[in-house]
């Protein structure tokens, strides 16, 4: 309630996953394509309800990982406000890859044991293709990994 008229809310995050760092949303968001980050996982339909960045009409979560320094992600974030043209200095606006969850692998090692994860990489098990977002999350005890599917957004 207390951030519903913010202009813009970054909800920044840190992972234990090896993983390479990436923006997080609730369906489409427009603020994801000005930050200078690769890759953008959309949440909806699989997070519903659970995240700050539901709340408010401009939000983007950011995922970390451990190695990621403060003065990383501040340089970050001065990009993505000279990006939207609300700093001056170079916009810097380049290609995002887009990936949507739609599920989870529960942690059943009895299943699971001959399944090889690598974050942001398409693996298959029992003919499914799906491609593993935060695999060794420490903070998920029953989740190896969420499962994701490769997206194309259109532009404009």
């Amino acid at each position: 309630k207390e951030i519903a008229d913010a202009d813009y809310v970054f909800d920044i995050h840190s992972t234990t996953a090896d993983t390479d760092n990436f923006i997080i949303t609730v369906g489409e968001s427009k603020l994801a394509k000005h930050f200078p980050l690769r890759r953008v996982v959309d949440m909806a339909g699989f997070a519903k309800g659970g995240s700050l960045i539901e709340y408010v009409p401009r939000g983007i979560s950011l995922e970390y990982s451990k190695t990621t320094s403060a003065e990383e992600i501040v340089k970050q974030l001065q990009q993505c406000l000279v990006n939207l043209g609300l700093s001056e200095g170079s916009s810097n606006l380049f290609p995002q890859e887009h990936y949507k969850v739609y599920g989870v692998l529960e942690n059943k090692p009895a299943v699971n044991q001959n399944i090889i994860l690598k974050n942001f990489i398409e693996t298959e098990l029992n003919g499914e293709k799906f491609i593993p977002i935060l695999h060794g999350e420490q903070a998920y005890s029953t989740i190896l990994c969420l499962k994701a599917q490769a997206v194309k957004i259109s532009k404009g």
